[in-house]
């Protein structure tokens, strides 16, 4: 059972409050992050504020240990505090096309940009919604840089849709990185929508691969009925 199917859906304001809040600020940032952020934050916006908190909180923590392993930031960083800092930043102009790579942007605002903590631990349901998509943006970017590879927000997207762990993502990334394969059509394998047949073939392969690698004793039954639980997840 994916994430969404457990915690269900539900029209609500959020749709107009939350999308608006992650789009101004992604907005003022500017660059990569002003189309990146509000892709990873759409496809939940049908969800009640709480549960696109909860979705976006699966995203933020998985993103933010990867960061930490490749050393984009610190442990202590949270991913929530990185967005909430480039919005300090952005206020004194501050921004990543001010840099010559988001590492040195995100180096800048962890050590340099000075946040008020009891408002970061005092935040609403949406202003952390809020920071966690724009933070998360900023650290995708930060270990596409590391990786030399690209993780569109398709992919960040499902993240949350399959509830993964950290270790099931960075073995995603690796396999579809091994094979010279696009982070992209990991979700359109999902979704039933390639049509080239040798791209099929390969993503299938890959995807298997890297389930495979983190669960050894996993049966071909087993293995084929977590596929099927992927794409169903994947098209909700």
């Amino acid at each position: 059972m994916g994430i969404l199917n457990s915690i269900g859906s539900a029209i609500s304001g959020a749709i107009s409050v939350v999308g608006s809040l992650v789009s101004s600020l992604s907005s003022s940032i500017g660059g990569a992050i002003a189309k990146l952020a509000p892709s990873i934050i759409k496809p939940f916006l049908g969800l009640e504020i709480g549960n696109i908190l909860i979705v976006i909180q699966v995203i933020a923590t998985v993103i933010g240990r990867i960061a930490d392993m490749l050393g984009v930031k610190e442990k202590e960083d949270s991913t929530e505090e990185i967005g909430m800092k480039a919005e300090e930043a952005e206020k004194k102009d501050i921004k990543p096309e001010n840099f010559d790579s988001y590492q040195e942007y995100i180096n800048y605002i962890r050590q340099e940009i000075e946040i008020d903590k009891k408002k970061l631990n005092n935040l609403s349901d949406e202003e952390k919604v809020k920071y966690g998509t724009v933070g998360t943006a900023i650290l995708v970017k930060g270990i596409e840089e590391k990786e030399k590879f690209e993780i569109p927000a398709e992919f960040v997207v499902e993240i949350g849709k399959q509830d993964m762990s950290m270790e099931e993502t960075r073995q995603y990334i690796k396999e579809f990185k091994e094979q010279n394969l696009e982070l992209k059509d990991f979700t359109n394998y999902l979704k039933g929508t390639i049509d080239n047949v040798k791209t099929i073939r390969e993503v299938g392969h890959a995807i298997e691969s890297a389930i495979k690698e983190l669960n050894p004793d996993m049966s071909d039954r087993d293995l084929e009925g977590k596929i099927l639980h992927m794409e169903n997840n994947s098209r909700e």
